[in-house]
């Protein structure tokens, strides 16, 4: 697997799916970004601290961005990965591909 180790400054992000919001949008996905503010050892593990996340496993993070790396046509959802330049681009067109199909059903 491609190794991708989590550091701060980094960007983790998370596919989520939500089913309503205050602006009356239903049922489509978006992506949740954060900035990596620390990196810890403790009697649990490596833990992250980044920016709209509770506290994450490193390893649970890093699994996860190996395997989106390694997979092309992966796409996790409701799992934080390392959003990388590489991912970036695959993530924002699957949302826009979701979101669409979505807009599509609605319409008819």
């Amino acid at each position: 697997m491609d190794e991708r180790i989590v550091q701060v400054g980094d960007t983790i992000a998370m596919l989520q799916k939500i089913l309503s919001d205050p602006y009356g949008r239903t049922n489509y996905w978006r992506l949740i970004e954060g900035t990596v503010k620390s990196v810890t050892l403790n009697s649990k593990g490596r833990r992250v601290k980044a920016d709209k996340f509770y506290t994450l496993s490193a390893d649970e993070v890093e699994f996860a961005t190996a395997w989106m790396m390694e997979a092309e046509h992966l796409v996790l959802t409701h799992e934080p990965f390392i959003l990388t330049d590489e991912l970036r681009p695959r993530i924002e067109a699957w949302i826009a591909a979701r979101n669409e199909e979505k807009h599509e059903e609605d319409a008819q």
